[in-house]
């Protein structure tokens, strides 16, 4: 699914590949599982975006912050397709497990350093790197709905809404989440 936002997103992540990584058998393997990625979309970046300019974000490394997510998103899918053996058609899945493993480890630490990167507050990456840090397992990801709903949330220094406000998961609809 290719639109501007997942244009934006690949980009920040192979320019993050790029400045980060100078091996360049790990920066083509990484570029590869992104490009992979960008194919079925970025929702969760995507999601991202849109929360951030609903509450009226005008800071463009916004992008970043989305590209951060998804790479983290990569980084569990990875991991759990190597505990599961469940989808050999996946680039990851096409190397050395080793290899793969290490790459996943790669992707947790670069979705890390795009928040460093990025042009927000202290307070504000501090935050975001925390909502960043998960169990890594599939139960977990209904944190990542939570984490976008908190980045979009952002709007300078401050937050529109406190990041422990009780959050209730479950199927109402289209919707997998309630806000209290």
């Amino acid at each position: 699914m290719i639109n501007e936002n997942n244009i934006l997103i690949l980009e920040e992540a192979k320019r993050a590949i790029l400045s980060n990584f100078f091996i360049m058998g790990i920066c083509e393997e990484l570029k590869q599982f992104i490009e992979y990625k960008m194919q079925l979309g970025f929702p969760f970046g995507n999601l991202v975006l849109l929360h951030y300019r609903m509450f009226k974000g005008q800071n463009e490394d916004i992008h970043k912050i989305a590209a951060a997510i998804e790479v983290t998103i990569l980084s569990l899918d990875i991991l759990d397709d190597l505990q599961d053996q469940d989808d050999d058609c996946v680039p990851w899945m096409q190397i050395d497990p080793a290899i793969s493993m290490n790459l996943a480890t790669v992707l947790i630490l670069l979705s890390t350093k795009l928040v460093e990167e990025s042009n927000f507050p202290i307070d504000t990456k501090m935050q975001v790197i925390g909502c960043l840090k998960l169990s890594y397992n599939k139960e977990n990801r209904k944190d990542l709905w939570k984490t976008s709903v908190e980045l979009s949330a952002l709007k300078g220094n401050e937050t529109i809404f406190p990041l422990d406000t009780p959050i209730t998961y479950g199927n109402y609809g289209n919707s997998s989440l309630i806000i209290e």
